[in-house]
């Protein structure tokens, strides 16, 4: 993946021996993910696929991990039905599937805020360990909107619903701790980067083809279970995404623009 060093946003590359270590690179905005950066995190992602790799660190920049969305964006690529189908299912989405169905063990490395969005790509990884203090949530009720149906499941292929519903219905904040009981985080580490690296070891221990394996069938359990695995068909997809056109929507986004 290039990107342009000019442009406001972008997906870090670094590769070291078997072990890539991918940066969600947007200081300024807390690493809010801009329509560019979902599109380059995905063709990052299913280039690292084929790469002679054992493990992917994903990490934000500057001490975040990522504040979700770049909501900047949003009255330009968001308020059309159409726009939101788009952008959920061939931006977003992409960027999610990416990371799920890489065939190597997959790390967040967390930091400060993991919103929105930047939760979302937590969620996608395999394994999340994450800093004292970091921050956990999805707003996206407060902005008008329902998540995506596509990005839901992994919010419920992680959590219980009790816990599902304090984050989607009442904007609930998780502290490291709360999240590490709700089961969003592997592990809390004082000291992040060694137990990366100590994670990283024991991947290696692992049979490499026995990890592909053990991602293949968890993905495909996961969607055998009751409800998870019904997939939307297009008419109910574009049903999900008519919040693009509501006034309630474009009122709350405009509001948050005016607010920061």
């Amino acid at each position: 993946m290039k990107a342009d060093a000019k442009a406001v946003g972008r997906i870090g590359l670094n590769i070291d021996g078997d072990v890539a270590t991918v940066v969600l690179d947007n200081p300024s905005k807390r690493n809010a993910m801009t329509e560019t950066m979902w599109r380059d995190l995905a063709t990052t992602m299913r280039e690292l696929a084929h790469a002679p790799i054992r493990a992917v660190v994903v990490r934000g920049a500057d001490g975040h991990f990522a504040a979700g969305a770049d909501i900047g964006e949003f009255p330009a690529i968001r308020m059309t039905r159409a726009d939101a189908v788009r952008y959920h299912m061939q931006t977003v989405g992409h960027a999610l599937s990416a990371i799920e169905e890489c065939p190597h063990t997959v790390i967040a490395a967390i930091e400060g805020n993991c919103i929105g969005g930047g939760l979302e790509i937590a969620l996608a990884c395999d394994l999340r360990l994450a800093r004292p203090g970091s921050v956990y949530g999805i707003p996206a009720g407060r902005l008008g909107f329902a998540l995506s149906p596509t990005e839901l499941r992994l919010v419920f292929d992680t959590v219980n619903r009790t816990t599902a519903s304090a984050l989607l219905l009442e904007g609930a904040m998780l502290d490291a701790e709360q999240a590490l009981a709700a089961g969003i985080l592997t592990r809390i580490c004082d000291a992040l980067d060694a137990e990366v690296l100590a994670t990283i070891a024991r991947v290696r221990a692992m049979s490499a083809i026995a990890t592909r394996e053990h991602k293949e069938w968890m993905r495909r359990l996961a969607a055998d279970r009751s409800g998870r695995g019904i997939a939307l068909n297009q008419e109910e997809f574009a049903q999900a995404m008519a919040f693009a056109e509501r006034d309630d929507y474009r009122d709350r986004v405009n509001g948050f623009l005016k607010r920061r």
